[in-house]
């Protein structure tokens, strides 16, 4: 791994190696960077905690992260074996820099005020086309030393920036009339597959190769189809079979939270109370008693099994 200063609050990080065995690091962020990541040859699961959140990202050669995530921590994994790829992490002044004015994509960062951090945080995974390929390969192939190795650097950064914003600038202007009907058919698919696995959800990549069509355009399906991310959509459902579950069963609260998914009582208590403005305790209602313990044993025995 090199790590090279590129000019004040812009730097790059190299991987071009093999590593004979796998990896796993902690890590902590507070003052985070506005960073772009290019995964040339790894399978890659991170952790993600902060801003509310909990997610699983696994990563797979040929995609970008693009992220701002302050206060957050988690675990990054990798098996061994060939280590290649890019990292581009700016200061917020130092990207602000960047533009006389900023694009529409990450205008909801709130970058316009200067020597202020972003409002938001960002976190955007997709896939990079063969010109961003291109240049990869010519920064792990840099063929100069010193300072016009830094300037040579310098720009192929930049073009990478440029690509990638323009990639997410035109992903946000689709509608969805690309998808045909085979595709929608495909995201549907996808839809049910999520349903059906509320308390161990495949990752976006997994479910995206399940249903036969690429994450790119499974996101842009769901979006047009029930005007949410995968992420949001399997929020809702989980979190709608538990007010079922509270009002029809006898589950203890930890027993709902863990059969839609949450590891936690209290992720699932804060989730609960943020989407439908009430705790769960305040949902339950009383019921038939012979028919809630039915239902009751019903569940517990999925829950057991696995179901």
């Amino acid at each position: 791994m090199e790590n090279v200063y590129l000019r004040p609050g812009l730097r790059m990080m190299i991987y071009n190696h093999t590593r004979h065995r796998g990896f796993r690091m902690a890590y902590e962020i507070e003052h985070a960077p506005i960073g772009f990541s290019f995964n040339l040859s790894q399978e890659i699961c991170m952790t993600l905690n902060g801003g509310g959140k909990s997610q699983v990202v696994e990563r797979s050669p040929g995609d970008v992260l693009t992220t701002y995530l302050p206060l957050t921590r988690g675990v990054v994994e990798s098996a061994g074996g060939r280590v290649a790829g890019v990292s581009l992490y700016f200061t917020p002044n130092a990207f602000r820099d960047l533009f006389r004015k900023t694009p529409e994509c990450l205008k909801h960062l709130g970058l316009n005020t200067y020597r202020t951090l972003p409002e938001k945080r960002l976190f955007q995974q997709s896939a990079f086309n063969g010109g961003t390929c291109v240049i990869l390969r010519q920064i792990l192939e840099c063929p100069y030393q010193g300072e016009l190795r830094r300037l040579f650097l310098e720009a192929k950064t930049l073009e990478l920036v440029a690509l990638n914003l323009f990639e997410l600038e035109n992903n946000d202007k689709r509608d969805g009339s690309s998808l045909n009907r085979q595709d929608l058919e495909r995201v549907h698919k996808a839809h049910h597959t999520l349903l059906e696995r509320l308390e161990d959800p495949p990752s976006l990549t997994a479910l995206s190769r399940l249903a036969g069509i690429n994450r790119n355009k499974l996101n842009q399906g769901f979006k047009q189809l029930y005007g949410k991310t995968a992420f949001n959509l399997l929020r809702d459902a989980r979190l709608s079979k538990a007010r079922t579950l509270l009002k029809q069963t006898d589950l203890s609260l930890s027993e709902v939270a863990f059969s839609v998914g949450y590891n936690s009582q209290a992720n699932f208590t804060k989730a609960f109370r943020a989407h439908f403005g009430q705790t769960p305790k305040t949902v339950r209602q009383p019921s038939n008693p012979d028919g809630q313990q039915r239902m009751s044993r019903y569940y517990r025995g999925n829950v057991r099994h696995g179901g």
